[in-house]
């Protein structure tokens, strides 16, 4: 009998216009799109190796602001989470903080991810504030990158949080999924662009049977 692969059900949350998508779409297909309809979440499905093994990633992206309330259903159907924020506002800070402090109960491996550290020239969260509050929270992984620069960096730090979860991985249980009766957007890789972004960019080639855009990927 075939062993079941590992799943690990990350659910990207944050402030908007932090980079949620632009990170998750970075990590899955190593390109950068800086313009897309986040007006909709999407849940991104791929298999890939993690340190040597393979593992079915599911990646729920979030279009709301969190300010006001995180979404509960999402949150026990996830095993692992990714709470971004932008270095360029303090205030998606604060949200991202309120965030992780919510999740941190849940004993599941969170990932504080800094993004835009190309926007030096108008930070205001520095590096030490995020290292010091995953330091203060415990047990939190804390990355800064920029996912406009670098998909490697955005890389190693979704991996970390990966291997994490899936090395907690039992093959007997999972989440609950209260919302398997809900119709969500799920977006498998060869069609993530295709789905979300309606104009033409570098990467994108056109597709001759509907006219819509679609990704060439080389992961």
């Amino acid at each position: 009998m075939m062993q079941k692969l590992p799943i690990v059900r990350i659910l990207v949350l944050g402030a908007q216009e932090v980079g949620k998508t632009a990170v998750t779409v970075r990590f899955l297909t190593q390109r950068f799109i800086g313009e897309y309809d986040s007006q909709k979440d999407f849940l991104y499905e791929q298999t890939m190796p993690i340190t040597g093994s393979p593992v079915e990633i599911k990646i729920m992206d979030t279009s709301k602001d969190q300010t006001d309330n995180i979404p509960e259903e999402r949150i026990h159907e996830s095993t692992a989470f990714v709470v971004v924020y932008s270095i360029s506002s303090k205030h998606s800070f604060h949200i991202a903080a309120d965030c992780v402090r919510y999740l941190l109960p849940r004993g599941q491996p969170i990932l504080l991810l800094a993004n835009k550290r190309d926007l030096e020239h108008i930070r205001e969260v520095s590096t030490g504030e995020g290292q010091n509050l995953a330091k203060e929270l415990g047990g939190v992984y804390f990355a800064e990158v920029s996912a406009a620069e670098s998909y490697a960096e955005v890389a190693d730090a979704f991996r970390m949080i990966i291997s994490d979860a899936s090395a907690k991985y039992n093959g007997n249980s999972s989440p609950t999924n209260t919302t398997s009766r809900r119709k969500k957007s799920v977006v498998s890789v060869s069609k993530l662009i295709s789905t979300m972004f309606g104009r033409s960019s570098s990467g994108i080639v056109s597709d001759p049977q509907n006219q819509k855009k679609r990704p060439s990927l080389s992961l």
